[in-house]
């Protein structure tokens, strides 16, 4: 590991480098002594000096990611006006402030100065102001870790987002920074977006459970307007934490009960999740195996007095309800049995006119087995407390698109899950009469399972993308990103390819089902651009 221990050993290996690695090594040696000025914000001088502190810090950190033009010449206009060094000066004339602290905000106005140079020199200035050997020695030893990263070949935009201390933070830097912390946030102005950016920076990318990187965040963090800092903290902070909410990345909804569920399996595609029904006690277990078997026999009854032909839609519901009850017990699917089970008591309703008497009177009898049966499970009776009483018609033109597209998609569906949405949606949509109202409510209850259904298959594909992106930047582990490489560009083609971003877009204002998926869109069609 290359050691540097002094600001002429850095100053000699700066010389000859790219002007964005100095850029990226001095915020990251600032960075680490931000919480130097935690007794700046005991002061009301918060808006001259730790906000335009904390201004040119994000725009030196994200020109180590983007070092575009604008981005430099807002860096290089990013240094404090003259009203900073008023403010240092105001400072001083106050009673009972040591010489100590003036120098801590002199030396802020020299390193936002510095950094928004982007020079070599601006590493060094972030040095120049003596907090105590002990934090001195600290941060020397994590340049030095920069410095070998570097030297190993690997990206300025990866050192960026590396953790700030490789090693262990030194102790009066850690106080000093949870003093710094709650004294900003106990001035109620939103300053979470700065203490959360900050730590963000401390663990080195978006931790498990934080945030994501959003790159089009943080570019258009730094460019917020002039007029816009110039009126203060309440008001950019403000402005900064209705951007995040824009670009806020959420957690893929769990699965709900619906009468498809699915699951990942080992050889990374998605399966379908069995529906296996839990007993109580032995009792209770023989109870329901001999409902199942008085069910099957009723279903054999109706389909040997039955023969298909007479009604094609009651066809096609008593093959899915066979399908449902299964041959075996403990394959049976509950959610799709008691649905396909409510469709057929509707269609005895509504074409009994059409139907035979003895037809109807065997497909009367089917049902009441069938009632019987499913009132006892308490899947069924969860399912209907959860259900919803409508989805918009946008969803259920979008859910149909999705499996519209699916026949392409062996390399990430098992065949069964493909099998499975193709038939679902050829029984529900053989007579379905679509409104013309994008925003109309359509309250059928097996329409609104369908597209529960289709929510549970991108829910379960898009997991493991966000999951993988929260994890890989914070090791920047090779394993990790190929896997996440792997499966961004597995989701994103697949979505792509259906052109379903374009209908989100388009839906923005009608859908309720799915309207999580475009912000994870948007961030997965960006890194696919990295």
């Amino acid at each position: 590991m290359t050691e540097i221990t002094s600001s002429e050993e850095l100053k000699e290996w700066l010389k000859g480098q790219d002007k964005q690695i100095s850029v990226a090594i001095a915020a990251r040696i600032a960075l680490r002594l931000i919480p130097i000025f935690d007794k700046a914000v005991v002061y009301e001088d918060k808006d001259a000096m730790i906000l335009p502190l904390l201004r040119a810090m994000s725009i030196s950190w994200f020109g180590g990611i983007e070092l575009s033009k604008d981005i430099m010449e807002l860096a290089i206009d990013a240094a404090p006006s003259a009203s900073f060094a008023n403010a240092v000066f105001a400072l001083a004339m106050k009673p009972n402030v040591d010489a100590d602290n003036i120098f801590v905000y002199a030396f802020s106005k020299n390193v936002v100065a510095s950094l928004a140079a982007g020079t070599a020199d601006a590493a060094l200035a972030a040095l120049s102001y003596r907090s105590s050997d002990v934090i001195v020695s600290n941060v020397w030893q994590e340049i030095s870790y920069d410095v070998t990263f570097l030297e190993e070949d690997n990206a300025v935009g990866a050192l960026i987002e590396r953790p700030l201390f490789l090693g262990e933070m030194d102790s009066k830097l850690k106080k000093r920074w949870q003093s710094m912390k709650e004294a900003l946030l106990n001035l109620d102005e939103n300053w979470q977006v700065w203490t959360n950016w900050y730590e963000d920076r401390l663990v080195g990318g978006p931790r498990p459970n934080g945030r994501l990187v959003i790159e089009a965040l943080e570019r258009e963090r730094v460019l917020i307007p002039d007029e816009d800092w110039n009126k203060g903290a309440a008001h950019v902070n403000a402005l900064i934490a209705e951007m995040e909410k824009r670009y806020q990345v959420p957690e893929p909804p769990v699965q709900r009960l619906a009468e498809i569920m699915l699951q990942v399996g080992e050889d990374h595609k998605v399966h379908i999740q069995p529906h296996p029904l839990t007993t109580r006690d032995a009792a209770q277990d023989k109870r329901w195996h001999d409902a199942w078997d008085g069910l099957r026999d009723a279903l054999e009854d109706f389909v040997h007095y039955v023969p298909e032909g007479n009604n094609r839609a009651l066809d096609r519901a008593v093959q899915r309800y066979q399908e449902a009850l299964s041959s075996h017990f403990e394959n049976m699917n509950v959610i799709k049995l008691g649905q396909t089970g409510n469709r057929l008591s509707e269609l005895l309703q509504r074409a009994k006119d059409e139907l035979m008497d003895d037809v109807a009177a065997e497909l009367a009898a089917l049902l009441v087995n069938h009632n019987d049966f499913i009132k006892q499970v308490p899947e069924w009776r969860n399912y209907q407390k959860d259900a919803d009483t409508g989805v918009a018609k946008s969803d259920v033109d979008f859910a149909r698109e999705v499996v519209n597209q699916l026949d392409d998609q062996g390399d990430l569906l098992d065949d069964d899950v493909i099998e499975e949405f193709k038939t679902y949606a050829d029984f529900l949509f053989d007579d379905y009469v679509p409104q013309e109202d994008d925003k109309a409510v359509v309250s059928d209850p097996v329409v609104v399972d369908f597209v529960r259904s289709v929510g549970n298959l991108l829910s379960v594909v898009a997991k493991p993308v966000v999951d993988c992106a929260r994890k890989v930047r914070a090791g920047v582990d090779a394993l990790n990103r190929k896997a996440f490489e792997w499966r961004a560009q597995r989701f994103l083609i697949q979505l792509e390819d259906m052109g379903l971003m374009d209908m989100l877009i388009a839906y923005a204002g009608s859908s309720r089902e799915f309207a999580w998926l475009a912000p994870i869109i948007a961030y997965v069609r960006g890194k696919m651009r990295d």
